[in-house]
C-alpha cells in the first residue's frame, strides 16, 4: 500500500492534544513495520513542507517553555527526519506537472492559494495511493462531496486506487491490513 502523509498529520503527532493516545505516533510506526510505499514529489517540495513545519512546530514549543535554542531544535529535527523521515527507504518520487489534467482538475476543487494541497493530492492521486490528512478546510469535507470530486479527478486523470482519509480512519485501516 502506498501512502502520502499530509504535514499536518507528522505536526498533529508532535501535539499530545491532537495525539491522544500516541495514536498517530502508532500509526506511523505501523507504516513503517509494515514498509508501506511513502510517496513523495520528485522537487522536494513535499519534503521542505515537512522540515518547515516541523521544524516550527519543535522551534515554537521549545521557546515557549523555555527550552533549547533553535539551533539545538533544528538539530534535533534533522535526527528525527533522518531517522524516519526522507532517507526511509520505502519510498517514491513523482512528478508534479502543475498544467496537466489532473492538476487542473484538483485545482477545481483546491484554491488557488493552497498550493501545498495541491500537490498532496496529486502525488497520492498519481501514484494510486491513500492521502492522509486531517486538513478539513481544503482536502477533507464533512458531507464528502470533496472527497468525492479529488477520487473523480484521480480516476480521469490520474491512478483509480488514490483515496483519502483521516488520520483516524487511517490507523483503523492500516490495523486492519496486517
Amino acid at each position: 500500500m502506498k501512502s502520502v502523509l499530509d504535514t499536518n498529520v507528522l505536526v498533529n503527532m508532535l501535539n499530545s492534544d491532537r495525539n491522544p493516545g500516541g495514536y498517530l505516533t502508532e500509526m506511523i510506526r505501523k507504516m513503517i513495520d509494515d514498509k508501506r510505499i511513502i510517496c513523495l514529489d520528485s522537487g522536494q517540495r513535499i519534503d521542505k513542507e515537512y522540515f518547515k513545519m516541523l521544524g516550527q512546530t519543535l522551534i515554537n514549543r521549545h521557546a515557549a517553555e523555555g527550552k533549547p535554542s533553535e539551533s539545538i531544535v533544528r538539530q534535533m529535527l534533522g535526527f528525527f527526519i533522518a531517522l524516519g523521515g526522507v532517507p526511509y527507504p520505502y519510498k517514491e518520487r513523482h512528478q508534479v506537472d502543475k498544467t496537466d489534467k489532473l492538476m487542473n482538475c484538483i485545482g477545481q476543487q483546491i484554491p488557488l492559494d493552497e498550493d501545498m494541497d495541491r500537490v498532496f493530492v496529486y502525488v497520492a492521486a498519481k501514484a494510486g495511493a491513500t492521502l492522509v490528512t486531517d486538513d478539513y478546510d481544503h482536502i477533507l469535507s464533512d458531507d464528502g462531496k470533496r472527497e468525492e470530486s479529488l477520487k473523480k479527478c484521480a480516476e480521469r486523470f490520474g491512478d483509480r486506487n488514490f483515496d483519502l482519509m483521516d488520520s483516524h480512519s487511517a490507523k483503523l485501516t492500516f490495523d486492519n491490513l496486517s
